[in-house]
């Protein structure tokens, strides 16, 4: 999805001298503005799916006799970001505003599928515990 994105954002880019130049109706102004317009609509799409999607854990290594964690999440370019932090490091992330986050280290933000994660213990270690149900 992300590389997808990235794609479609780079074609808008590229095809706007290609709208300003071979557009036959309007003006030079309305032909960039329309150009410029499709720029920053592709712009702000892939910046928010990255802003989205940016805390999820790709690859998470866990060594249980150094307590350290060692997590794979993507750049903005689909690019491997390593983060290495310690098991004592993770904290619960309580004041953000994205929607899917399971801890916070090293100033980061990650997320981790609870079902398609196999260590349930491990989980438990990085996940928030459970809100007590409302009565």
């Amino acid at each position: 999805m992300k590389m997808f994105s990235l794609s479609s954002c780079v074609a808008s880019v590229a095809s706007a001298p290609v709208i300003i130049l071979m557009s036959p109706d309007g003006g030079v102004a309305a032909k960039v503005g329309l150009a410029g317009l499709m720029c920053g609509f592709s712009a702000l799409t892939t910046g928010l799916l990255h802003w989205l999607t940016g805390p999820y854990v790709h690859a998470l290594e866990y060594a249980p006799s150094t307590q350290r964690l060692h997590i794979r999440t993507l750049s903005v370019l689909c690019q491997p970001v390593h983060t290495d932090v310690q098991l004592a490091e993770v904290a619960y992330p309580a004041d953000t505003l994205r929607p899917q986050v399971t801890f916070q280290a090293a100033g980061r933000y990650f997320y981790i599928d609870a079902d398609a994660f196999r260590d349930k213990e491990l989980l438990a270690k990085l996940s928030p515990p459970e809100p007590l149900p409302l009565k």
